[in-house]
């Protein structure tokens, strides 16, 4: 890099250097538009002199930037400046597996393994997003613990997808090699053959090896001799490694591990959940303990303690729509009949899971082609929604872009003062908004503010995109924010941050709701008709128990936008919150029929149908939402497995539960209600690590604290039992039911 590079790197301002490898350099950077820490990935200038390699590099660095999974790095941007490709990432600040496992136990025999609880919390967020990349047509090639990185709080994340492929066939690699790290490398792929998902598998499942035992099964002192192993010679044993190796763990090896792809598992997630009953029996069994770790303790076993009626707490907390809540287990204690936990743990659905919402099909447009009003409900048909996208894609590259209130004109950022291939990305991209693909739309916004970072309406269009993911309203206020600097005065992007800050706290059991309130209320100060604000108010004040003013804002916001599938929505969550669940599923099945691409509305109508025991109706609307894809399988899944415990088939609800803890093993919910099955199967030693996963991953839920206590109570832990009853009490002072757990416990002189 030149002095002036060293400084700043296109609009990037370099702050360190973290690493030099042979054929890139990377750096923790500043990006000063969007305000935050960012990694650049710079290639060696030699690379440029390959045209292969150039066409190679866009053509994957495209597909990379349109991955978005939790536990996979995301690329923001790619570009070339002064010769040298770049490609900018989410920085993660935090070690490597590599780094980890160096670090490891040592153990008696001198290798080092991780915990088996530990094994499996890293391995299943790595299964769930190599099927997600493949599912995109990406196969990593490169998996190793150096590409796997760790966050503050220790979950995994893979990086440098793309990579290899870029590098493969450069005219400055010798003709016929493989790329790859050779500890790592599948049999085909060593033999130089085609490789597909089952490729990333085998590197997985060498990482697994080394994960247990400290070693990989595989060394010499050539790479050649390394990659012979790999096409040749058997698997190791465990048993070489530990003298009680966890039983079940070989066979899981094994068939990763297989020579033939097609003996391997064929999807990462089939490794994934045939690791966790590995590891399930392994911890349940004295005698088989993760390496490094003690011999579980012998649990005597004691009566299971059940509800003994199925009505919620005296005096429940409300809590936020999208975030279900676990119920309380003080009747379960002391109970003298075993009633059923099924009908029990029937609670309101989750409205979009995890901090999710959907922008109206009828917004987006009317926001783009700077449109007003709402369209009568015969006018949202198939045929005119195809004549929007093709008037959109057509109009949008002359319109201003004008969201309702908004007071931006013809010349200000991000309006008409555009270039013909910034406004045809805009406009493909909200095409894809239409179409309910989200992803692709983040990729054609993100590309479309490669070329002007200060376009407020790509800026606009991306927060909204974002709005839509699972677990992403601080990525969508982020871009909201940037874009309001630019255009302050477009009440429609106020509201949309309103509900993002509301969601934000929301997903971690928060209850200060002032910034989402202010800026509500903003987007009414500028405009008094914008529908969307009513209806975001209307959610905040019936998750604050302001009841009267939420159907006063959701009435407003009908009145004004009757047909908006966004307002339905919103409808159909606060009668959901006033238990009238008839009224809550015709909004809900009317957003559905408004808006049938969005999985968020089928999932929301599925939770409604749940609760009024329409079990078969329920499951067929999750799966609808699993058909749609675009982020919301592990919502799906997590949908079909509470469904399914409610109608009593308890091994169908853990199987589908287990799917989604597979795609994403932060839900916390889905953890507890896998925990709480096992709870009622008084499988108590498995259903602890669940229940504590839980609630470590949302540690302001008192109902989870609650569980984990009441668990802790089966085992006669009596102590931590305590600690947890207390904290759901400190949380929640009016959650009766673990303060009489609590007095049980004193009571009897614990």
């Amino acid at each position: 890099m030149s002095e002036q590079q060293e400084r700043r790197f296109g609009r990037y301002e370099i702050r360190d250097l973290v690493g030099s490898g042979g054929m890139a350099t990377v750096y923790r950077a500043f990006d000063p538009v969007l305000e935050r820490e960012v990694a650049i990935k710079v290639l060696h200038p030699h690379l440029a002199q390959d045209a292969s390699f150039v066409g190679r590099f866009q053509h994957e660095a495209r597909a990379v930037a349109a991955l978005r999974h939790p536990n996979i790095v995301r690329v923001y941007d790619v570009g070339v400046e002064g010769g040298s490709y770049f490609m900018v990432m989410e920085f993660i600040d935090g070690g490597t597996l590599a780094t980890l496992l160096r670090a490891g136990p040592e153990r008696s025999e001198g290798t080092r393994g991780l915990p088996l609880t530990e094994v499996l919390r890293l391995v299943l967020p790595l299964c769930s997003a190599i099927d997600y990349a493949a599912g995109q047509g990406m196969v990593h090639r490169d998996i190793k613990p150096a590409n796997i990185m760790l966050t503050k709080s220790g979950d995994p994340v893979l990086t440098d997808y793309g990579i290899a492929r870029m590098m493969s066939g450069t005219t400055f690699t010798a003709s016929g090699m493989v790329m790859g790290s050779a500890h790592y490398m599948a049999p085909e792929q060593a033999q130089g053959l085609a490789v597909d998902v089952r490729a990333d598998i085998y590197a997985l499942g060498v990482v697994l090896f080394q994960m247990l035992t400290g070693r990989v099964p595989f060394d010499a002192d050539t790479t050649g001799s390394i990659l012979a192993q790999h096409i040749v010679a058997p698997i190791p044993s465990l048993a070489a490694y530990d003298p009680t190796p966890p039983r079940g763990l070989q066979t899981v090896l094994e068939k990763a591990l297989a020579k033939d792809p097609a003996a391997r598992y064929q999807t990462a997630q089939e490794l994934g959940h045939a690791l966790q009953d590995a590891v399930r029996v392994a911890l349940a069994t004295p005698t088989a303990r993760a390496p490094g770790a003690p011999a579980p303790t012998q649990i005597e076993s004691r009566p299971v303690t059940t509800p003994s009626s199925p009505g919620r707490q005296e005096s429940p907390p409300r809590e936020p729509r999208h975030a279900e809540v676990a119920p309380d287990l003080y009747s379960a204690w002391q109970a003298p009949a075993k009633a059923s936990l099924t009908q029990r743990l029937r609670r309101h659905p989750g409205m979009l899971g995890a901090g999710a919402a959907a922008v109206a099909l009828v917004a987006i447009v009317a926001g783009i082609l700077g449109t007003r009003g709402e369209p009568s409900p015969t006018t949202v048909t198939t045929a005119s929604l195809e004549g929007a996208v093709s008037s959109l894609i057509s109009t949008v590259a002359t319109a201003p872009f004008m969201t309702e209130g908004s007071t931006a004109t013809t010349g200000a950022p991000g309006t008409a003062d555009v270039s013909p291939q910034t406004a045809a990305l805009r406009a493909e991209a909200a095409s894809l908004l239409l179409a309910g693909k989200f992803n692709a739309a983040i990729a054609k916004y993100t590309e479309a503010l490669s070329i002007n970072p200060d376009d407020a309406a790509a800026r606009t269009g991306l927060g909204i995109a974002y709005y839509h993911l699972p677990k992403s309203p601080q990525l969508a206020a982020q871009q909201l924010e940037a874009a309001l600097a630019l255009a302050p005065g477009d009440a429609q992007a106020w509201a949309f941050l309103g509900a993002c800050r509301y969601y934000a706290v929301a997903q971690n059991d928060g209850n200060d709701y002032t910034a989402a309130l202010q800026a509500c209320n903003r987007a009414l100060e500028l405009n008094p008709n914008c529908a969307l604000a009513h209806a975001f108010l209307g959610r905040i004040y019936s998750a604050t128990d302001r009841r009267e003013e939420a159907l006063a804002e959701i009435s407003q916001a009908l009145s004004l936008a009757p047909s908006e599938p966004e307002v339905l929505a919103a409808a159909g969550t606060v009668r959901a919150d006033g238990d009238d669940w008839d009224s809550a599923i015709t909004y809900y099945k009317r957003a559905v029929t408004l808006a049938p691409n969005y999985p968020q509305y089928a999932l929301a109508l599925a939770g409604a149908y749940r609760e009024i025991g329409e079990f078969d109706t329920a499951l067929e609307y999750c799966r609808t939402a699993l058909r749609l894809n675009e982020g919301y399988e592990g919502s799906a899944y997590r949908g079909l497995g509470r469904t399914l415990w409610d109608k009593g088939d308890l091994q169908g609800a853990k199987a589908n539960l287990q799917k989604a803890i597979a795609f994403d093993d932060t839900d916390a919910m889905a953890h507890w209600a896998l925990g709480a099955i096992l709870y009622e199967q008084e499988e108590y030693p498995a259903a602890l690590p669940e229940l504590e996963r839980a609630v470590a991953l949302r540690p302001n839920n008192a109902g989870l604290w609650e569980w984990v206590g009441a668990c802790y109570m089966q085992l006669e832990r009596w102590e931590e039992a305590r600690a947890a009853l207390e904290k759901a009490v400190s949380l929640d002072p009016s959650r009766d039911s673990a303060q009489r757990l609590l007095d049980e416990l004193t009571a009897a002189g614990h």
